[in-house]
Parts: C-alpha cells; structure tokens; sequence
C-alpha cells in the first residue's frame, strides 16, 4: 500500500495506490466515523507508532489532535492552533465545496462542536495542548499569517 500527497494551491490530494482519494476521506462517511475509530486505543497506538516512524525517517510537520502529546512530546516545537468553532465551521465549507462536497453551516458547525467535545473526553489521546506548547488563536487570521506567526517562533531560536 503507498500513501503519496499532491499540494495544491487551495488544497492537498491523498493518493492510495495511485488513486486519489481526496473526496472520498474528507466526505461525510468518513468524518463522521473519525472520532469513532480514534476512540478505539489499540487503533490509535498503531497510527501513532506509524507518525512516529514517518517523523523519525523523514522529519517535517505533523498535525493532529494528539502529536504533540502522545505522537511527539519531546518535538522541538509545538504549535497548538485554536480558532473558534464558527470560524472552523465557515472553513471547513470552503474545503468541502473545493471539493463539491454539499453540506450546510449549521449541519458543520454542530459536528465540528459534537467531535471536539467527544475528543476533549476520550480516555487515550485526548485533545490537550502540551504544556510546553504555543497557542496560536487562528480565529482572524488568514493561513499566510498564522504559517508567518510559526516562522517568526521558529526564527526566534
């Protein structure tokens, strides 16, 4: 199995195989099952092995609810980005009609609220900031700032 990403200028493309898979993982099927399956320890504990594995061979940037805590504790950066939920749900229905994907605000913004609070609770890989991370609050910035607001942490070192 080969797992291959395309960057785009408005968004990235997952290849499985040669097939791309964008729509298909970021359709509602899947996301409405994410949190489920990420509840699920031993599931998590193979996908964290595997970052782990990917960050060990290849470095770069990783992102997720749990990396800087349970993924990569002892990364030398750690970046926790907050922005509101309305804010993630107005996002998110961008991404989606990128993607022809139909869905309406409210419908985002209520699953948006419902996984935050089950990932908030779950008993393994819970979603926290890492004491030694550094906030950022995306609410009213544009992808270019907050990517500008991490390079000036990064330059400060």
């Amino acid at each position: 199995m080969t797992i291959k990403f395309k960057e785009t200028s408005e968004i990235t493309g997952i290849f499985l195989n040669g097939e791309d898979v964008t729509e298909i993982i970021r359709g509602s099927d899947v996301t409405e099952l994410v949190s489920d399956v990420a509840d699920i320890k031993n599931v998590r504990i193979e996908i964290n092995k595997g970052l782990r594995r990917m960050a060990e061979k290849n470095g770069g940037i990783l992102e997720g609810r749990d990396i800087q805590t349970l993924v990569l504790p002892f990364a030398d950066y750690k970046f926790f980005l907050i922005a509101s939920p309305e804010i993630r749900a107005k996002r998110r229905l961008k991404d989606y009609k990128k993607l022809n994907i139909k869905k309406n605000f409210s419908s985002v913004l209520k699953d948006i609220i419902a996984r935050d609070k089950r990932d908030k609770n779950r008993d393994f890989g819970a979603l926290k900031k890492a004491k030694d991370a550094i906030i950022i609050n995306s609410s009213d910035m544009t992808l270019k700032e907050v990517l500008e607001k991490i390079l000036f942490f990064l330059k400060k070192d």
